[in-house]
């Protein structure tokens, strides 16, 4: 039987997985672009096989190693599928809260869950006083505390056409190669560093002379937050999506193959089921 499930639950199933065993080889010499780390492209990879070929998908399946702790304040339930793509909870929302890694650090976790707990009303009926006290009480730094996403769909380039995106896709890496070539400063460190762009946000891993050119560390990590965030992470964000609206854009799979995933039928669908089945 076919059924269905939810954009944030695929997501949810693709990163959980261990991918250190994706192969990428040939897949690499596809990608246009080419700044992509080995884990990157393996993520890439993972989303292109579940959206394409979910067999595949299972028999290369190895879940991540869990842990104790979750990355979220309130319980996160097991994926479920839809017998129906008019399920409304297959159109609602997934909101929860991540624990801030300063919270993480300062083993205040307990007492940063329970004082979530204690407001959750709030949390869920006014979201921006919740924000502006969970902060205020606990001094946090990190703007995005929230995890809000959306099933039901926006009209962004999430929702584009396969065509369209692509076409997104080749204007965006356009951009990132004129931007690298803009400079000579910036063409020498993303030659050192465009794999591991993300290191701007740890300036003590940042080795200048590994830089083939005389510049400040400033400098650096501004040039690695632009590629970063205006160009490398956009390209992903927009392949993962690519991969989904060509190969399986409702989101559409054997009931069979989602169950060996660990996912569940639908509380609201199996009801339904049962009533039509007693009737």
């Amino acid at each position: 039987m076919e059924v269905y499930i939810t954009k944030a639950n695929a997501e949810r199933i693709i990163n959980k997985m261990d991918v250190s065993d994706i192969q990428i080889e040939e897949f690499k010499e596809e990608i246009r672009f080419k700044w992509f780390n080995t884990l990157e492209l393996q993520r890439l990879k993972a989303h292109e096989l579940f959206y394409s070929n979910i067999e595949e998908f299972t028999s290369a399946y190895k879940a991540m190693q869990a842990y104790p702790n979750s990355n979220f304040v309130y319980p996160t339930k097991a994926p479920a599928f839809h017998n129906t793509a008019n399920c409304e909870r297959l159109n609602s929302d997934f909101e929860n809260l991540k624990i801030p890694n300063e919270i993480r650090q300062s083993n205040r976790e307990e007492e940063f869950k329970k004082w979530c707990n204690e407001h959750k009303e709030l949390f869920e009926k006014y979201p921006d006083q919740f924000n502006f006290r969970v902060k205020k009480k606990f001094n946090i730094k990190d703007k995005d505390i929230f995890v809000h996403f959306q099933n039901s769909g926006v009209q962004t380039f999430e929702n584009s056409s396969a065509p369209r995106l692509e076409t997104l896709i080749e204007e965006k890496i356009d951009e990132a190669l004129s931007f690298i070539g803009s400079s000579e400063i910036h063409k020498k460190v993303i030659q050192a560093y465009g794999y591991l762009s993300f290191v701007y946000k740890r300036p003590e891993k940042i080795n200048l002379e590994k830089i083939k050119v005389s510049v400040e560390k400033d400098e650096v990590i501004q040039i690695l937050e632009t590629f970063e965030l205006s160009f490398k992470q956009p390209i992903m964000k927009m392949m993962k999506n690519y991969y989904r609206m060509k190969n399986n854009k409702e989101l559409k799979f054997d009931a069979d193959i989602l169950s060996g995933l660990g996912f569940n039928c639908c509380y609201g669908c199996h009801k339904v089921t049962m009533a039509d089945f007693a009737a």
